[in-house]
């Protein structure tokens, strides 16, 4: 009678991980969404990134990616949202971002789509070549400081 049990236990174990193995998940692609400011932003702003997905499953987490960091950031998610905060931007923040949602179903995990990207642009402004009110005015974008004028600026032009 034991050797039954087990051998039934064993066929129903079996059973079981067939049926999770093929029950399909489609997970919906993932929503990103950058506050305000959008798009550019000054070195040393704060920056708060928003994945959102559709109510599926629930928990799951959201992968953060970023196009130049290596390694991501993952959030819990709470009611099927995750925000993603940087309390002061610096040039590595710069890139393209997107979000992946993973979740659990029946022991499985499953991960959607990369969700489209959205972009950040880190810029800073800068007096180079003078002394601490006379140079060249510069901006930092897209990863090189370029000169707004040829000219040198002075007290003067600033008023």
């Amino acid at each position: 009678k034991t050797q039954i049990s087990l051998k039934c236990a064993l066929i129903k174990t079996w059973c079981d991980n067939i049926c999770r193995l093929s029950h399909p998940v489609d997970l919906s692609i993932p929503q990103i969404h950058i506050s305000e400011p959008t798009g550019h932003l000054t070195k040393g702003q704060s920056l708060n990134i928003n994945c959102s997905t559709a109510p599926q499953y629930p928990g799951g987490t959201f992968k953060l990616l970023h196009s130049s960091l290596s390694g991501s950031q993952w959030l819990p998610a709470t009611n099927h949202i995750a925000v993603f905060k940087i309390h002061a931007v610096t040039y590595s923040h710069d890139g393209n971002y997107s979000c992946q949602y993973s979740t659990q179903v029946s022991g499985r995990t499953f991960n959607s789509s990369v969700s489209r990207t959205e972009s950040v642009t880190v810029t800073d402004v800068r007096l180079a070549g003078g002394g601490s009110c006379a140079g060249r005015v510069e901006v930092y974008h897209s990863g090189d400081w370029g000169t707004v004028c040829e000219d040198g600026w002075g007290l003067p032009d600033a008023d």
